[in-house]
Formats: structure tokens, sequence, C-alpha cells
């Protein structure tokens, strides 16, 4: 890919591309191109769908409220991630949730998965919201699949239909457990960030359902904790 291509403006649409089709874009989009980046007719943007990989596609009508794309040309095949990475949080407030979800998104979480504790401050996320930063955080690091955000549930009854395939780690604060820089986290893995105000009695009864790992002897953040777990797992 040419460096004048990379430098083009990248959005997501959710239709099939294929050479030469043509796209009716959002309204969302063509506010963007039309209004934001004042692109008119036969200007070059990327464009990719999560399954059939970027795509350098001309503009054809555009208005205020719609866009029409034309495919041109398959400019990078399709990629996927090399493992599921599940991530399980409890909501928090606006700005560092934002900041959660960007950071989750660029660091490779396949499953998004929000949960209510006990504990928990935030007992609401607008769902999409949350969606739409994910698509925007996936059109800006350049990542090809759009990772799935799963309804608020509570956390018992998302452990009670848990695949026992997939390895749950819990990151734990003031533990005497392993760090999870030491584990093996080459395969499919879920990470559970628990609330600020940690688990309850009840809900530390789940214990055998995942293994408890450590981030360091810090107290981190719930978002700097996400950060730091994913980046280990980026690592193996």
């Amino acid at each position: 890919m040419s460096q004048i291509i990379q430098k083009l403006p990248r959005l997501y649409i959710d239709q099939d591309l294929a050479q030469g089709s043509s796209l009716e874009a959002s309204h969302d989009v063509a506010h963007y191109l039309g209004h934001v980046l004042r692109f008119k007719s036969n200007d070059q943007v990327r464009i990719f769908n999560g399954r059939d990989g970027d795509w350098l596609c001309s503009i054809g009508k555009i208005s205020k409220k719609s866009v029409t794309l034309e495919a041109l040309e398959q400019i990078d095949i399709q990629h996927f991630p090399p493992r599921d990475i599940h991530l399980i949080f409890a909501p928090i407030k606006k700005t560092r949730q934002d900041f959660l979800i960007e950071k989750a998104v660029e660091l490779g979480v396949t499953h998004l998965y929000p949960v209510l504790t006990e504990y928990s401050h935030v007992r609401k996320i607008n769902q999409e919201r949350v969606e739409r930063q994910i698509i925007e955080a996936a059109e800006q690091c350049e990542r090809q699949d759009i990772p799935h955000l799963y309804k608020l549930q509570s956390l018992d009854e998302l452990l009670e239909k848990w695949p026992v395939s997939i390895p749950l780690m819990y990151c734990v604060e003031r533990a005497d457990v392993p760090m999870m820089s030491t584990c093996d986290l080459s395969c499919n893995i879920g990470v559970f960030i628990g609330p600020e105000g940690g688990l309850s009695d009840t809900e530390k009864g789940y214990a055998e359902r995942f293994t408890a790992v450590s981030l360091g002897p810090s107290v981190l953040r719930s978002e700097t904790a996400v950060v730091s777990a994913l980046a280990y797992i980026m690592m193996q």
C-alpha cells in the first residue's frame, strides 16, 4: 500500500465489499466526509467491513444526508486476531470508560462484557455509544475486525454460562497470587477487571471459576489495569 493511500481516511461500513460494488453509506459517514473532511465526488477513502479486508473506494454522489461509494480495489486482505481475548469489566465513569474502550480495542480485545457487581458504582452503560467508540477505535488503529460488545449483565449471570474451554483470569490487588506475566497467555483467554470497590463475599465465592493473578504491587484504576493486563497478553 502506498503512503498516499495510507494517509486516506479509513471508515467502517457494514456492507459487503467486492470489486466494483456500490455502497450507500450512512448519514453519519456522509456528514463526516462532506462536512468534516469537505470531501467531494471522485475523492478517495479507505473502507473496511470486518470481513473483506481494506478497500480503496471512490466517492460518487454526496449530499448532506447520503453518499455513494464505489469499491475500486482491495488494498489489504482480511486479517483476524491470532486468538480471542475476552475482557470482562465493570462500568466506570464516562471519561475513564472512554479510555478503557479505546485502549482495549487497540490492544486486541475481541469480546467485551460489561458486568454489574454488588459494589459497582456505575450501573448502566450506553450500548450504542460504546459500539460507536469501538468502531472509531478500530478505524484509527488500522484494525480490520470489530470487537463484539455484549449487553450489560450481572457477574453471576456471565459466570454461569462461561465456557470452561476459555481460562478466565481475575486481576486482584494486595494478594499473594502469581504475577499475570508468569502465566500462559498464548491461547484464547478471558480477563476480568473488577469494580473499584472490589468483590463482595458472595462474589468471592465464585473463585473456583477463575484464576487470581496480580498486575504488580500498585493499586491501579480500572482503566489502567485493563491496559496493564492486555499489555502482558500482547507480549505472549
